[in-house]
């Protein structure tokens, strides 16, 4: 499917106040430990903490939903383990109970059938009354790009024991999150890529699984994502929006460890084809903006722990300048970022407004983690964003 680059259109009316409807975020890293066998107390403790400060942060307005990923020091990996770590989630949220958390279940060669068929038993319902599953994805990240200590190598991903998984997913209805990525060596750059034949076999062997593609970073893959069939849906970052390569990569190493994620921050070309898609009415119904916000200690950035992390209301601020920048409707924001993702897992999105205010402010330049004497550094540190979410009403 051919892209259309971000180009110029009618210039939306964002004026001084925009209103949205509550906006998704169905990527969300929140920390914690679920399972504490095993697990140094200091590592616990920085776990636990981090997920303190981090989980009313990310689940303030504007986002009234998330899914949370299960990727923790140790994997949640059954349906027992991540209604458990739902509710410290829960519990965390005791002024937000409109606040909607699905969790999931991290994929390795010894998920079974039964696990599956567990953690899609309808257990309740949803804050709007519709009946839901206990568990509504299983993620899959392949081994050796995120440190996941149970990620599948890239010739097991189609194997038969993995197929019959899929398959089973199929039967529940159950959504495959996945981290696009092949473990390259040294070539950081190329992970995405070649991980799209995988992706490509994998929809055709199991044509109606519900398949999540996160945080796309290449044209690419983005051209990959649009091709395949409206089962396979594709997110995207703020980050992957504005950064690009030279910020985190002297041309031989990682020269800003800040700016340095997985999948990486890529170049321009990039950058227009993902904003092409989100402005195209023809392209934005398959994509949904996530925070992917991976929370890690300044010490542990210092040494070189992936991931970018931006208070939730900024990233919500950024997503809107750069759209308003690139001058794309203010309708397709609503779409992409308060509509696409809740729908795909089947949400019913409430009926109350979002009101954002044109107000520059300043992004802090760290934020104190209680407890274990280390700070969070958010994303571009120092530098101004110019939409300020207004009062709840």
């Amino acid at each position: 499917m051919r892209i259309r680059t971000a180009q110029k259109q009618l210039i939306p009316e964002y004026g001084d106040r925009c209103i949205t409807p509550p906006w998704g975020n169905p990527h969300a890293h929140f920390r914690g430990i679920c399972y504490w066998k095993g697990v140094p107390t200091d590592v616990r403790k920085q776990q636990e903490a981090l997920m303190r400060l981090v989980v009313p942060i990310q689940c303030a307005d504007p986002f009234w939903m998330a899914v949370a990923m299960p990727n923790l020091k140790v994997p949640i990996t059954s349906v027992g383990e991540a209604l458990c770590y739902r509710q410290q989630i829960r519990n965390l949220l005791s002024e937000r109970s409109d606040f909607e958390v699905l969790v999931s279940i991290q994929l390795h060669l010894g998920t079974t059938l039964e696990m599956i068929r567990e953690a899609c038993c309808t257990e309740g319902t949803t804050l709007s009354g519709r009946p839901c599953p206990r568990v509504r994805l299983a993620k899959l990240y392949p081994a050796q790009v995120t440190n996941s200590p149970i990620g599948v190598d890239e010739t097991d991903i189609l194997c038969d024991r993995m197929m019959v998984v899929y398959e089973e997913m199929v039967k529940q209805g159950m959504t495959l999150s996945i981290h696009p990525e092949v473990y390259c060596g040294d070539d950081i750059f190329s992970c995405e890529e070649v991980f799209i034949p995988i992706l490509e076999k994998l929809s055709r062997r199991v044509p109606d699984l519900l398949i999540s593609v996160e945080h796309i970073s290449t044209r690419e893959l983005l051209e990959a994502v649009l091709s395949l069939p409206e089962n396979v849906v594709g997110t995207f970052t703020v980050h992957h929006l504005i950064g690009d390569t030279a910020d985190f990569w002297d041309g031989q190493a990682v020269s800003d460890p800040f700016n340095f994620c997985r999948s990486v921050l890529r170049e321009e070309r990039d950058r227009l084809a993902l904003l092409g898609a989100i402005a195209d009415p023809a392209t934005r119904g398959k994509l949904s903006l996530v925070l992917d916000d991976a929370p890690h200690t300044k010490k542990a950035k210092e040494n070189g722990a992936p991931g970018i992390w931006i208070p939730g209301p900024i990233a919500a601020s950024l997503f809107l300048e750069v759209c308003e920048e690139h001058e794309i409707p203010l309708e397709a924001v609503i779409e992409v970022a308060c509509l696409n993702g809740p729908r795909f897992y089947n949400l019913d999105i409430p009926e109350r407004t979002i009101t954002f205010e044109r107000c520059e402010r300043i992004i802090p330049e760290e934020i104190p983690i209680p407890g274990i004497g280390d700070v969070l550094v958010p994303w571009r540190v120092g530098k101004s964003y110019h939409w300020q979410l207004a009062e709840r009403a």
